[in-house]
């Protein structure tokens, strides 16, 4: 997170009492990071703390290569990581392992395997891009990874792994244009190439973060290249005032004022609802800068606020408070059994961990005299340390038995009513809890789910491709879990099965809200709107829509809304084309299969009653509006359901893959109730109506 101590960098400063202030900015940071995260009202947007820390971390950083540059003329990046490895490794290595086997003793077993693998790309220094690929959205908070907060430590790991290397070849250049001088002539580097250099970089870093925010908002959030900006603006600030000097006394005291206003804005103003980083992270970034450069000219009255000893305090402990003070918050409420402990109580944990953490790890390591004379020794322990952090993560990883032991019982079923509420987990359960997530239909592993930025329906074809006629799915990925038992029924009835699924577009003709992106899913509304001409040329006989009930969406999210959102879509498909609309499943406040494998033998935990898990006032407008339309509603409750309960597991089938997801092993067990609902319509539509084309 943090560069490292105050030091010796630009602007001519070199003595921990001149740089007091930028401990004290440290400490502003890491508060604003912490109280956001434990959720103190009036600051979501206290994340932007990490951002200051970036800034930090780009301005010191130049300070010392520039040093070393122009004092040995050339710059070691080997003894530079060592320095790196010596000051972040012991810390990160301690709260990561304890991190793993605290979650090892308290999350769901199905849980812990995800946060042993985040534990491996922490120790790798690739946290960042591992919840990139994920998808992870930082600032949803849902189901979080007790080590996300690695990405900013993995971020600036990456960022020094290059800065070196950077200033090692301007050395060499800037040798080669004096005299040809060896390595061991001090040199004096032109600040202009590094500045060019550094502008290019952040101009080039920013419009990509920019463009990624509105398009791909996880990769611009947690990578390198849409955050290297952010430590450039450090390193173009601490250029530039090793050439100008410091600003005038009078501009200083503005800028410095003006600057801390900006980061405290941000962290007010910015919301999770603000796509982040984009633009917005430039009010911070900036108000950072603005900051230290005040700071150069020293005496002014906000390096005196700055300098007060409990800020600079808060900024002795910002690096082992950040790591410790995440997992402190979030496994509590990741347990199987969550914990109910106060956020203030977390904290002062935090605090104390912290401190001892700074005093008996951080400082006797820093205070080492003999590890910096012996590098091969920074680096065998290095070695050493995180290959013992792999171990305990490949530990956790294991889990123990997921199943009671012990197969379902042969319960007979009542004709037309749901299977009972199994009472413990079965050992021939379908599917297992381990192969849970990836039982999904064959049209989405075809590809017929089209991701987030996909805007034209792919031409996916099930059942009989010559039949007279033809039935839809329309919807997003609720939709798809429906498609094993349609293709059962279009084999078994000769029917053409087309699929046009979207993930997170509703079929309701409405303005969704896209949350990984933080901005309307207006791919959603030009994908609808191309699938539903397909469906107009395709002139089928049944159209099967459904879609995730609780979908948020722009504007007014009401029932009404979604109820006037159908209205739309049944509407524009043709006059002679029936629908079924089947009503939304259950969604569950966290993933089935994790809650079951701590559950094994009481599974009713993981289970839920119908006015919990079910939207049933939205369910009703859009009940209202498809009848209206002349459509059949189908109430799938019923077929998941009992009157009072919605379980995890009936019989020997699990339900749910994640949340809010069917398996594809109940739906396709569901085949004879959906042909049940489809026949009305399927035999309305009689023989004469096909394809007109598409």
């Amino acid at each position: 997170m943090s560069a490292g101590r105050p030091t010796a960098a630009a602007g001519g400063a070199g003595t921990r009492r001149r740089h007091a202030d930028l401990q004290g900015l440290r400490g502003v940071a890491v508060a604003l990071v912490v109280l956001q995260h434990a959720g103190l009202p009036g600051l979501p947007g206290g994340f932007v703390g990490v951002d200051v820390f970036f800034v930090l971390s780009g301005y010191l950083v130049t300070g010392l290569l520039l040093d070393e540059v122009e004092r040995t003329g050339t710059v070691a990046p080997v003894r530079f990581w060592a320095r790196r490895v010596r000051r972040l490794l012991p810390a990160a290595l301690l709260v990561l392992v304890v991190t793993v086997v605290a979650a090892r003793v308290l999350l769901p077993p199905l849980a812990v395997a995800g946060v042993a693998l985040d534990a491996v790309a922490a120790v790798l220094q690739n946290a960042n891009n591992r919840f990139a690929l994920a998808g992870v959205d930082y600032l949803a908070g849902s189901e979080p990874s007790p080590l996300q907060h690695f990405w900013s430590l993995a971020v600036e790991e990456q960022y020094y792994l290059l800065a070196p290397v950077a200033a090692l070849l301007l050395a060499r250049a800037a040798r080669r244009r004096t005299t040809g001088a060896p390595a061991a002539v001090p040199v004096a580097v032109p600040v202009a190439v590094p500045v060019v250099l550094l502008a290019l970089v952040a101009a080039t870093s920013f419009a990509l973060c920019t463009w990624l925010t509105a398009t791909h908002q996880p990769y611009a959030f947690f990578t390198l290249p849409a955050r290297a900006w952010e430590p450039a603006c450090g390193g173009l600030l601490a250029l530039l005032l090793r050439r100008t000097g410091a600003p005038p006394a009078r501009a200083a005291a503005l800028l410095g004022w003006a600057g801390l206003a900006a980061v405290l804005a941000a962290a007010v103003l910015v919301t999770d609802a603000s796509p982040f980083p984009g633009w917005r992270a430039a009010v911070p970034v900036l108000g950072a800068a603005a900051v230290i450069g005040a700071g150069a000219r020293g005496a002014g009255t906000e390096q005196r606020l700055l300098s007060a000893r409990p800020l600079t305090a808060l900024g002795d402990l910002s690096y082992p408070l950040y790591l410790w003070h995440w997992p402190l918050l979030v496994l509590p409420s990741l347990a199987a059994r969550p914990l109910p402990v106060p956020a203030a109580v977390l904290l002062a944990a935090a605090l104390l961990l912290a401190a001892a953490t700074h005093h008996l790890v951080e400082e006797p390591v820093r205070r080492s005299r003999w590890l910096p004379r012996r590098p091969r020794t920074t680096w065998a322990l290095a070695g050493t340390a995180s290959a013992a952090a792999l171990a305990v993560s490949a530990w956790a990883a294991v889990p123990p038995a997921l199943d009671a032991g012990r197969p379902a019982p042969a319960v007979p079923v009542a004709a037309g009513l749901p299977a009972p509420e199994a009472a413990y987990v079965p050992s021939d359960l379908r599917p297992g809890l381990r192969a849970a997530s990836g039982d999904v239909s064959r049209s989405s592993r075809d590809g017929c789910l089209v991701a987030f930025r996909v805007v034209e329906p792919p031409g996916c074809t099930y059942g009989d491709p010559a039949a007279a006629r033809t039935v839809v799915l329309f919807g997003d990925s609720h939709a798809d879990t429906w498609f094993p038992p349609l293709e059962r029924i279009a084999l078994r009835r000769g029917l053409r099965l087309v699929v046009l699924t979207k993930s997170s577009c509703p079929p309701a003709s409405v303005t969704a809200h896209q949350t990984r992106l933080n901005r309307p899913f207006t791919e959603c509304t030009t994908w609808r709107r191309a699938a539903l001409e397909r469906i107009r040329r395709l002139r089928p006989a049944v159209v099967v829509a459904t879609g995730y009930g609780r979908q948020q969406l722009e504007g007014d999210d009401s029932p009404a809304t979604w109820a006037a959102g159908v209205t739309g879509t049944l509407r524009a498909l043709p006059g002679t084309t029936a629908v079924v609309w089947l009503a939304d499943n259950p969604e569950f406040p966290r993933s089935v299969p994790v809650c079951l494998s701590a559950a094994l033998h009481q599974p009713s935990r993981c289970g839920g009653e119908r006015a919990d898990v079910l939207d049933e006032e939205r369910t009703a407008a859009e009940r209202r509006a498809v009848r209206a339309a002349g459509g059949t509603h189908v109430d799938t409750s019923a077929w998941l359901c009992t009157d009072r309960r919605c379980p995890a597991v009936q019989g020997g089938v699990l339900l749910y893959r994640d949340a809010h997801h069917l398996t594809a092993t109940r739906t396709a067990g569901l085949a004879g109730r959906l042909d049940a609902a489809l026949a009305p319509a399927l035999d309305a539509a009689g023989q004469d109506r096909g394809p007109a084309g598409g």
